[in-house]
């Protein structure tokens, strides 16, 4: 597996998904307790990361699916179903 090429999209959303599940892991750890400060700043960092991969998502159903369904359409061609732009609801702790 590269890590660090642009090609590596896929691969670094793998790493991404790891540390979003230990970060699950490390809230859940301390059953009844809230968040530390430590878990608070990790968890908004990841917060911004995954704003940044959902901005980068969205983009992509704007610009290339739209042009890939318009020029399917003309074809005759089957067309990729989309909806709106996807976003994270802020939770207050």
């Amino acid at each position: 597996m590269q890590h660090n090429v642009p090609e590596d999209d896929i691969h670094y959303l793998t790493s991404f998904r790891q540390q979003l599940r230990g970060l699950m892991f490390g809230t859940t750890f301390a059953y009844g307790e809230p968040p530390n400060a430590m878990i608070r700043n990790e968890m908004q960092r990841m917060h911004q990361e995954l704003e940044a991969h959902l901005g980068d998502f969205n983009s992509l159903l704007k610009s290339d699916v739209a042009n890939y369904n318009k020029a399917a359409y003309q074809a005759g061609a089957p067309t990729l179903l989309t909806g709106g732009p996807i976003h994270i609801e802020a939770v207050s702790l």
